[in-house]
Formats: C-alpha cells, sequence, structure tokens
C-alpha cells in the first residue's frame, strides 16, 4: 500500500531478532546462511526478542513494547533444516518484501487465526481440533484484514494489495473476494478451492473422518443439515457417493469445501 500526502497521525514499526550466546542474529540473507544459522539453533536455547514501537503525531508521544520468547531446538536433521529452507519460508521477508519497499510499498503481516501464538493451547502445529474452526478462521480473518484496509485507508494509505503462502495464498482469496474496495489479490503455491488439500492432500489424515461419517448416520444431525435454507448438500452428497464411492464424509467434506471456499 502507498501512503498518500496527507498528513500522518500514528507510525507503528515492528521488528524480530535472535539472541544466542550474546550475539544477536537477524534474518537470514540467502539460502545459505538460512541453513547455516539453523544448524548453530539446534540443540541449544535461544531468545527471541520482538520490539513494537508507535509514535502518535498529533500528541507527539512515543512508546514501545518488547516481548521475549525463549524458544529451545532439538536434534534437528540437517534433512528437515533443508526441506524448511527450500520451502522458502525464511526467506518470505526477502523474496516478497523488500523489493516492494524498494518501490515505497509497505505491508502489514497479518498472523492467521489459528496459526503461531493464535492457535488453541491444545492444538498441534496446524492441525485443526474442529472442522468449524476452518469456518471460524475464515471469517476471523476477513473481519479482522477489512478492518485493516479500513483503518490504513483512514491513514492515507492506498491502493491495497493481499498476498500469502499456501494456505496463507488460499486465505488472500478469501480475504480480496469478500473486501469492499478494490484488491489485487497475489497468492503463492495456492489453489482455488480447499477441498483437495482437506479430502486428498497433507491435511486428510488430520481430520477425523470416522467421526463425521458416524454423524452423519445420524438422523437428528442429518436433520440440521436438512435445515438449512438455499442448499442441497445432502442430495449433492448422495449423487457423489454413488458415482465416486467414496464414502459419505468425504464427500460431504469436498461440498463444503467447495461451497465455502472455491473462488
Amino acid at each position: 500500500m502507498r501512503k498518500s500526502q496527507e498528513p500522518f497521525s500514528v507510525i507503528v514499526a515492528c521488528d524480530t531478532v535472535i539472541e544466542f550466546g550474546g550475539e544477536i542474529i537477524g534474518k537470514p540473507t540467502s539460502p545459505e546462511d538460512a541453513v547455516e544459522t539453523l544448524k548453530r539453533l539446534r540443540n541449544n536455547t535461544h531468545n527471541v526478542y520482538t520490539g513494537m514501537a508507535l509514535y502518535y503525531h498529533d500528541a507527539d508521544q512515543y512508546e514501545e513494547i518488547i516481548e521475549k520468547t525463549i524458544v529451545h531446538f532439538g536434534d534437528i536433521p540437517d534433512g528437515v533444516i533443508q526441506d524448511y529452507v527450500d520451502s522458502g519460508a525464511p526467506l518470505r521477508h526477502w523474496l516478497l518484501a523488500e523489493d516492494m519497499l524498494k518501490d515505497g510499498v509497505g505491508s502489514i503481516l497479518v498472523q492467521n487465526p489459528f496459526y503461531g501464538d493464535r492457535k488453541p493451547a491444545n492444538q498441534f502445529r496446524s492441525s485443526l481440533l474442529h472442522v468449524s474452526d476452518l469456518f471460524v478462521m475464515g471469517a476471523a480473518l476477513n473481519a479482522e484484514c477489512n478492518h485493516l484496509f479500513s483503518w490504513t485507508e483512514k491513514l492515507g494509505y492506498g491502493p491495497f494489495g493481499v498476498s500469502g503462502v499456501s494456505m496463507g495464498g488460499f486465505m488472500a482469496q478469501l480475504v480480496g473476494a469478500s473486501a469492499q474496495r478494490p484488491v489485487t489479490i497475489v497468492p503463492i503455491l495456492s489453489w482455488t478451492t480447499a477441498s483437495p488439500s482437506y479430502t486428498e492432500g497433507a491435511i486428510s489424515p488430520a481430520v477425523n473422518y470416522p467421526l463425521l461419517q458416524a454423524q452423519l448416520k445420524d438422523p437428528h444431525y442429518v436433520d440440521k443439515i436438512a435445515r438449512i435454507p438455499d442448499q442441497n448438500w445432502l442430495d449433492k452428497m448422495h449423487e457423489m457417493t454413488a458415482k465416486n464411492g467414496d464414502i459419505e464424509a468425504k464427500n460431504m467434506m469436498r461440498i463444503l469445501m467447495d461451497y465455502f471456499t472455491s473462488l
């Protein structure tokens, strides 16, 4: 987003660094640097410092916040480190953000609900505990990003674009499609529907399909689905099951993913 010529009211600046053995380690500058840093940190404990500074122009006031997180790395195999670096995750700021900054384009990094610090305490990594969490995730991110669009627009920024990688790219599509203003959408390594990921891909084993199948045999549960207005999901499910021979639960997941996430 670009800044207009209107006077600003608030400046927000954030950054994160690692401290290890008394040395400050910044973000990697190359894939080789990322591999070397991760190998240094494995089997050790390091500190992660995240700082945020706010300057209120109208009141000429300054505020800063610094948070420390203690992180321990186990014995991470070389192959896992290389796979992680090859995914591009450690270099996204370098690949996606730095060239835009040179052109005067700023960015806000939004942490997806149910990821990172926003995970429920008993959630393992990115494996959602409930199917409904996926819809809560999309609704929450939509609300938050539309609020950010309105806030930054009032500060004089725009036009806007949204981007993300993998699931983040898909969520960027949802946000852009529901925005109340023109928004450029740049999904990376993402598809137009989450259906294959949840029924055939890497996320599929994390879904408790036996439980969902049992629910679809419960007349009370099926009646609740049938009462949802303006849909024919049950009829579609039976039709798909007759054609592909898959279990009803997976076909219902395909239908819901296409209905709620297909762009």
